[in-house]
């Protein structure tokens, strides 16, 4: 009696999941293809208009230090984390009815090009990075001198003192 209850409850979860895979009418299915080629279409385009922009107009590419290094950096953002991130995502949608292992792969796959991607761009952004820091440390040095510091204000004190005792359950008192 057990057994033709499992076998009445896995048939029952076999067409639950028939009819969750077909419960999309064909309208919708095309609809989904046409929407994902049109991605795949727009994502293209920001990928090679970013390209021609970079190159045509900004000058070109280099990496030998000069201006036209930090014209890699809009395309491999686009790139890595617009293009090839959407289509990672895009994957499990898409492959939906091939087998779990080969997606996963797929899937790990184009983020690990994303990973590359952002790995060349990382050492740009590490130049820009080290100058940033540099900079930060300079101007936490200038702030912490005593001569930029300005004398206390007796009002911003008062304030704080009144702000505290409100904090603290009390009621300020006037002076």
């Amino acid at each position: 009696m057990s057994e033709i209850i499992c076998l009445e409850e896995s048939h029952a979860d076999l067409s639950l999941r028939q009819i969750m895979d077909d419960s999309a009418p064909r309208s919708g299915r095309a609809t989904f293809a046409w929407l994902v080629g049109a991605s795949q279409v727009l994502g293209l385009t920001s990928v090679v208009l970013t390209g021609v922009w970079m190159g045509h107009y900004r000058g070109g590419f280099a990496w030998d230090g000069s201006a036209q290094e930090f014209n890699l950096h809009p395309l491999c953002m686009v790139l890595g984390l617009v293009f090839l991130h959407g289509d990672a995502i895009l994957v499990y949608r898409v492959f939906r009815n091939e087998a779990k292992r080969n997606v996963k792969m797929l899937h790990g796959i184009i983020h690990l090009l994303a990973l590359i991607i952002s790995i060349i761009e990382g050492v740009l952004a590490n130049i820009l990075g080290i100058l940033l820091m540099c900079f930060g440390v300079l101007l936490g040095y200038l702030i912490a001198r005593e001569e930029y510091r300005r004398p206390p204000n007796p009002e911003e004190e008062s304030l704080s003192v009144h702000f505290k005792t409100l904090t603290e359950g009390g009621s300020p008192t006037t002076p």
